[in-house]
């Protein structure tokens, strides 16, 4: 099962996340590592550091760390932070070309039932999800919290389908949103596919 792991990377600036990516060995999608399908860096509005990835497993991400960002950022002394890894429920590839915002959002005692429910009134989410208007869409639950992980074309963008779809189509029953809006700094494509 795909896992998200979300990681605010407490202490590392932009250059020190260069150096990790050369350390590394990934400079763009073609040294994408085993397991990955989606990596994303952004800076919050503090220059504090976000990566927001999507492993094809618990084991692919495991081994990712253990390997390789492990010993690289012990050889570069960076601190290392907890990620946060949790299931995802389901995952779109949107129909915007490129994107310049991650958008993480937190929604606290929502639960997938009421995700799918929502989905299910919006024309968004039908067939492959490829009319949904982000670069990607990927949902994930840590205990009673939903988590959405998009990337959209800029914050605004995504700000107007938030007033327009998501607060329109919102059922009873779900959490006050929490949302971050990050400038995209660095994304790695990898090959790895997997069911949500």
């Amino acid at each position: 099962m795909a896992v998200m792991m979300i990681l605010d990377w407490h202490g590392v600036s932009i250059e020190d996340y260069d150096r990790v990516e050369d350390e590394i060995g990934i400079s763009g999608d073609d040294d994408a590592p085993e397991g990955l399908i989606s990596h994303v860096a952004a800076v919050d509005e503090d220059g504090e550091m976000v990566i927001a990835d999507i492993w094809e497993s618990d084991e692919a991400l495991a081994t990712f760390i253990e390997t390789k960002l492990g010993p690289a950022l012990q050889k570069l002394a960076l601190p290392e932070s907890e990620p946060r890894i949790m299931p995802v429920h389901n995952r779109l590839r949107g129909s915007a070309d490129e994107a310049d915002a991650l958008i993480l959002i937190e929604l606290e005692d929502t639960s997938t039932d009421t995700y799918d429910e929502m989905a299910s009134q919006m024309e968004e989410h039908a067939g492959d999800g490829s009319a949904h208007p982000s670069y990607t869409h990927a949902v994930a639950t840590e205990g009673s919290t939903m988590i959405v992980l998009d990337e959209w074309e800029s914050a605004d963008h995504f700000s107007r389908f938030m007033e327009e779809r998501i607060v329109t189509t919102a059922p009873e029953g779900m959490g006050q949103p929490k949302v971050r809006a990050l400038k995209v700094y660095n994304r790695v494509r990898g090959q790895a596919h997997a069911g949500a």
